[in-house]
């Protein structure tokens, strides 16, 4: 059964390295949209991204344990309170703060979970 499991979070990060670069780069991308010239469906489109890096977040509660395993990759304290900033820089619907919360906590947390999936991929 727990092979099972294992077997199943080690798919999980192989389809986190084909998908995370993509969506890193496209955050990436937004980061630069809400620092400085928004295009007229940027909010239209972070929704849309965020939508699709939600999958990200949770392929990483699923996977933490075994990314952990043998050493701490990724802290889930910190990485709840990325996503808790995320909201709350949403929430308050200003540019720059949502820019830099993509730009200095999600982007970093995300290229954290493929470098550490590729790792563990690589055992």
């Amino acid at each position: 059964m727990e092979m099972d499991i294992r077997e199943q979070q080690m798919e999980l990060l192989k389809s986190v390295v084909e998908y995370a670069p993509k969506a890193v780069g496209e955050l990436k991308k937004l980061a630069l949209e809400f620092y400085g010239v928004k295009q007229e469906d940027s909010d239209e489109y972070l929704n849309f991204v965020l939508e699709n890096s939600n999958w990200l977040i949770e392929a990483l509660n699923a996977t933490l344990d075994l990314l952990n395993k043998d050493k701490k990759m990724i802290d889930k304290d910190e990485a709840n309170q990325i996503i808790l900033n995320l909201n709350d820089a949403l929430a308050s619907k200003v540019d720059a703060r949502i820019a830099d919360t993509l730009d200095k906590e999600l982007i970093p947390l995300l290229e954290n979970f493929l470098q550490a999936s590729q790792e563990v991929i690589a055992i």
